[in-house]
């Protein structure tokens, strides 16, 4: 299968010259793949596993059942299950959540991929957040910061057990003293992280270019931190 040979590619340190970095992430216990990402926003773009401790690197490139590989990442974290996750993508053709499984992933010629993004997206518009939630949902979201596209296309979205995605960005609670008159009712501006509270599954924060947000019912609905 010509995909699956031709998305293993060595790189040395010429390959790095002038990358923007935008997210590592760092092998768990019993495995060895370190993967590194670049936004391509200036530089070359797309993503890159060590396998040996950073002795060298190969770049995922390549076609897996018509689907290229990234061109460009913004963030990279893992799942409960081992596969890895990758929000960027090909922004251009609407694919900008990857998911890699692999047979052996200290054999990165074993990757394979798919497209997890949600349902219609109608602008060429990277995601920069990606998470994955304890129990195995993955919440994402656009770098756009409105919401004048598609009903869903630019919103944070969570993903249910059976692959089912739907917005998680109702704003509420008290807002600060800049945000407008009459207040937004759904969250606005781009969103980069999101970290789940490791003692209270239903406690979330998330953070933005108009703020640091929190949930504490599972993305039911978001208050901008104002205080502590």
């Amino acid at each position: 299968h010509r995909g699956q040979r031709d998305h293993k590619r060595r790189s040395g340190v010429a390959t790095f010259v002038a990358a923007q970095f935008t997210s590592v992430c760092l092998p768990p216990a019993g495995r060895s793949d370190i993967w590194v990402g670049a936004s391509g926003f200036s530089g070359p773009g797309g993503v890159w596993v060590s396998v040996n401790e950073g002795g060298s690197w190969t770049k995922i490139t390549g076609n897996q059942g018509g689907l290229g590989a990234p061109e460009g990442c913004w963030r990279i974290t893992r799942e409960p299950n081992g596969k890895v996750l990758l929000a960027g993508g090909n922004g251009a053709l609407g694919t900008v959540l990857y998911e890699f499984n692999a047979a052996n992933w200290n054999n990165p010629a074993t990757y394979t991929w798919t497209d997890l993004s949600w349902p219609g997206i109608d602008r060429p518009q990277d995601a920069p957040l990606v998470a994955a939630l304890a129990d195995g949902r993955i919440v994402a979201g656009s770098i756009y910061g409105g919401y004048n596209g598609g009903p869903n296309s630019l919103r944070t979205q969570i993903r249910s057990l059976a692959g089912l995605w739907s917005p998680t960005d109702s704003l509420g609670g008290t807002m600060p003293a800049w945000q407008r008159t009459p207040a937004p009712v759904l969250i606005e501006g781009g969103r980069n992280a999101l970290v789940q509270d490791p003692a209270d599954a239903n406690r979330w924060f998330m953070a933005g270019g108009y703020g640091p947000f929190r949930t504490t019912n599972g993305g039911g609905s978001w208050q901008y931190i104002v205080n502590g």
